[in-house]
Protein backbone atom coordinates (compact mmCIF):
# COMPACT_ATOMS: atom_id res chain seq x y z
CA UNK A 1 0.00 0.00 0.00
CA UNK A 2 1.38 3.40 -0.94
CA UNK A 3 2.20 6.06 1.65
CA UNK A 4 -0.55 8.26 0.21
CA UNK A 5 -3.17 5.52 0.71
CA UNK A 6 -1.95 4.93 4.27
CA UNK A 7 -2.21 8.66 5.04
CA UNK A 8 -5.72 8.72 3.55
CA UNK A 9 -6.80 5.76 5.70
CA UNK A 10 -5.35 7.44 8.81
CA UNK A 11 -7.17 10.65 7.92
CA UNK A 12 -10.43 8.77 7.36
CA UNK A 13 -10.02 7.00 10.69
CA UNK A 14 -9.37 10.32 12.51
CA UNK A 15 -12.43 11.88 10.86
CA UNK A 16 -14.67 8.98 11.86
CA UNK A 17 -13.28 9.09 15.42
CA UNK A 18 -14.13 12.81 15.63
CA UNK A 19 -17.61 12.10 14.26
CA UNK A 20 -18.07 9.35 16.83
CA UNK A 21 -17.28 11.93 19.51
CA UNK A 22 -19.90 14.31 18.04
CA UNK A 23 -22.35 11.37 18.05
CA UNK A 24 -21.60 10.70 21.70
CA UNK A 25 -22.11 14.37 22.60
CA UNK A 26 -25.38 14.48 20.69
CA UNK A 27 -26.57 11.26 22.32
CA UNK A 28 -25.77 12.52 25.82
CA UNK A 29 -26.85 16.13 25.34
CA UNK A 30 -28.87 16.79 22.15
CA UNK A 31 -29.37 20.44 23.06
CA UNK A 32 -25.61 21.04 22.76
CA UNK A 33 -25.81 20.64 18.97
CA UNK A 34 -27.34 23.60 17.05
CA UNK A 35 -30.82 22.39 16.05
CA UNK A 36 -31.04 24.97 13.23
CA UNK A 37 -27.94 23.51 11.57
CA UNK A 38 -29.40 20.01 11.73
CA UNK A 39 -32.70 21.24 10.27
CA UNK A 40 -30.94 23.03 7.44
CA UNK A 41 -28.86 19.95 6.65
CA UNK A 42 -32.02 17.85 6.76
CA UNK A 43 -33.57 20.15 4.16
CA UNK A 44 -30.62 19.51 1.82
CA UNK A 45 -30.84 15.71 1.77
CA UNK A 46 -33.39 13.20 0.69
CA UNK A 47 -33.71 9.95 2.60
CA UNK A 48 -35.67 6.99 1.32
CA UNK A 49 -36.55 4.10 3.59
CA UNK A 50 -38.36 1.09 2.16
CA UNK A 51 -41.13 0.40 4.66
CA UNK A 52 -41.44 -3.13 3.31
CA UNK A 53 -38.07 -3.93 4.90
CA UNK A 54 -38.21 -1.51 7.84
CA UNK A 55 -36.21 -2.68 10.80
CA UNK A 56 -36.61 -6.38 9.91
CA UNK A 57 -32.86 -6.96 9.69
CA UNK A 58 -30.93 -7.58 12.89
CA UNK A 59 -27.98 -5.50 11.74
CA UNK A 60 -29.79 -2.65 9.93
CA UNK A 61 -28.62 -0.03 12.46
CA UNK A 62 -24.98 -1.03 12.00
CA UNK A 63 -25.40 -1.01 8.22
CA UNK A 64 -26.96 2.48 8.39
CA UNK A 65 -23.95 3.63 10.42
CA UNK A 66 -21.69 2.32 7.65
CA UNK A 67 -23.77 4.28 5.14
CA UNK A 68 -23.53 7.46 7.23
CA UNK A 69 -19.77 6.92 7.56
CA UNK A 70 -19.49 6.68 3.77
CA UNK A 71 -21.52 9.89 3.46
CA UNK A 72 -19.28 11.60 6.04
CA UNK A 73 -16.10 10.59 4.26
CA UNK A 74 -17.51 11.77 0.93
CA UNK A 75 -18.80 15.10 2.24
CA UNK A 76 -15.45 15.75 3.95
CA UNK A 77 -13.86 15.51 0.51
CA UNK A 78 -16.34 17.92 -1.08
CA UNK A 79 -19.24 15.55 -1.66
CA UNK A 80 -18.24 14.38 -5.13
CA UNK A 81 -20.21 11.14 -4.85
CA UNK A 82 -23.25 12.77 -3.27
CA UNK A 83 -23.25 15.35 -6.06
CA UNK A 84 -23.31 12.65 -8.71
CA UNK A 85 -25.40 9.88 -7.22
CA UNK A 86 -26.95 8.09 -4.30
CA UNK A 87 -25.56 6.23 -1.31
CA UNK A 88 -27.72 3.19 -0.70
CA UNK A 89 -28.31 0.02 1.25
CA UNK A 90 -29.50 -2.81 -0.95
CA UNK A 91 -30.63 -6.32 -0.16
CA UNK A 92 -28.95 -8.69 -2.58
CA UNK A 93 -27.96 -12.34 -2.37
CA UNK A 94 -29.53 -12.61 1.09
CA UNK A 95 -27.46 -9.82 2.60
CA UNK A 96 -27.43 -6.06 3.06
CA UNK A 97 -24.70 -4.06 1.39
CA UNK A 98 -23.77 -0.39 1.35
CA UNK A 99 -22.92 1.01 -2.05
CA UNK A 100 -22.98 4.10 -4.23
CA UNK A 101 -24.63 4.36 -7.60
CA UNK A 102 -24.50 7.19 -10.06
CA UNK A 103 -27.68 8.85 -11.24
CA UNK A 104 -29.13 6.87 -14.12
CA UNK A 105 -27.69 3.53 -12.99
CA UNK A 106 -30.01 0.81 -11.80
CA UNK A 107 -30.00 -0.54 -8.26
CA UNK A 108 -28.23 -3.86 -7.75
CA UNK A 109 -30.89 -5.53 -5.60
CA UNK A 110 -33.84 -4.38 -3.53
CA UNK A 111 -33.40 -0.81 -2.28
CA UNK A 112 -33.76 -0.71 1.50
CA UNK A 113 -32.43 2.77 2.35
CA UNK A 114 -30.83 5.63 0.43
CA UNK A 115 -29.39 9.10 0.90
CA UNK A 116 -28.97 11.76 -1.77
CA UNK A 117 -28.79 15.52 -2.07
CA UNK A 118 -32.24 16.87 -2.93
CA UNK A 119 -31.01 19.43 -5.44
CA UNK A 120 -28.82 16.93 -7.25
CA UNK A 121 -31.50 14.25 -7.38
CA UNK A 122 -34.10 16.70 -8.68
CA UNK A 123 -31.87 17.98 -11.47
CA UNK A 124 -29.87 14.84 -12.25
CA UNK A 125 -30.52 15.09 -15.98
CA UNK A 126 -28.82 18.47 -16.25
CA UNK A 127 -25.11 18.70 -16.83
CA UNK A 128 -23.08 19.28 -13.68
CA UNK A 129 -20.96 22.43 -13.65
CA UNK A 130 -18.33 23.91 -11.37
CA UNK A 131 -21.07 26.06 -9.84
CA UNK A 132 -22.65 22.87 -8.49
CA UNK A 133 -20.00 22.50 -5.81
CA UNK A 134 -21.38 22.27 -2.31
CA UNK A 135 -20.70 25.46 -0.32
CA UNK A 136 -18.48 25.00 2.75
CA UNK A 137 -21.19 26.02 5.24
CA UNK A 138 -23.46 23.30 3.81
CA UNK A 139 -20.61 20.77 3.97
CA UNK A 140 -20.16 21.63 7.66
CA UNK A 141 -23.87 21.25 8.40
CA UNK A 142 -24.15 18.00 6.45
CA UNK A 143 -21.12 16.61 8.31
CA UNK A 144 -22.77 17.50 11.60
CA UNK A 145 -26.02 15.90 10.46
CA UNK A 146 -24.40 12.62 9.40
CA UNK A 147 -22.36 12.50 12.61
CA UNK A 148 -25.49 12.95 14.73
CA UNK A 149 -27.47 10.52 12.55
CA UNK A 150 -25.14 7.77 13.75
CA UNK A 151 -26.79 7.90 17.20
CA UNK A 152 -29.73 5.69 18.17
CA UNK A 153 -33.15 7.31 17.84
CA UNK A 154 -31.85 10.33 15.87
CA UNK A 155 -34.75 12.57 14.85
CA UNK A 156 -35.02 16.08 13.46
Amino acid sequence: MSALKKDQKKGDKRLLEMCAEVSRIYHESPQSIPREDLKEASSLISIFENQQFGENFRNIKEIKMQLFDECLLDIAGGGELLRTGIFQICFRANQLEVSHRFFGESTSGDLVYSVSLKKQAAFQSFKQTEADEIPQDQINKLSLYFACARTPHFKI
